[in-house]
This record gives C-alpha cells, structure tokens and sequence, in this order.
C-alpha cells in the first residue's frame, strides 16, 4: 500500500524578516508566499520536511538573494519556491 498525501496542511511561520518592506508591501508580499507555497505543495506534494509534525522546525532562508526594487508578489513567490526548496 503507498503513503496518502495528508487532506490538509498547516504550515505556521512565525517570523518572517524581510528588510526594506513597509507594511502594506510586507502584507502582499506574505499573501503571495501564501498562495504559491499553497500551489507548490497540490502540484508537488507535502515536502519531506513537513510531511511529520515539527519536522521543520527553524529554517534560514538567508542564501536567498532578489533584487533590490523586486515586486512584494514576486517576493512572496521567490520566497515560497525556496521555502519549498528547504523543505524537500
């Protein structure tokens, strides 16, 4: 029998730092990590490092590198696909 893919995730970040990015930016910029995290995980699965509770539990993101200027959504994106990246 194969391993089922969970119904449901919930995945929590409890900080995010992202310098240079005033509220409202900071806000369109986490709805868009939201969304394509959400996307990456229907098309891609549950990444190994989620796939047991607290299986991640800190992770740094800090080799991720967007040009100044970058669109908070592009952002958000960018982050999301190295979050998932980390996490596989």
């Amino acid at each position: 029998m194969g391993v089922s893919e969970p119904s449901a995730v919930s995945v929590e970040i409890d900080e995010l730092v992202v310098e240079g990015l005033g509220r409202p930016a900071a806000h369109r910029m986490s709805a868009a990590l939201e969304v394509e995290l959400g996307r990456l995980i229907g098309e891609r699965g549950v990444p190994a490092g989620l796939s047991e509770p607290g299986g991640a539990a800190a992770l740094d993101l800090d080799d991720v590198e967007l040009a100044a200027g970058t669109p908070p959504e592009r952002l958000g994106r960018g982050l999301a696909a190295a979050l998932y990246r980390k996490l596989e």
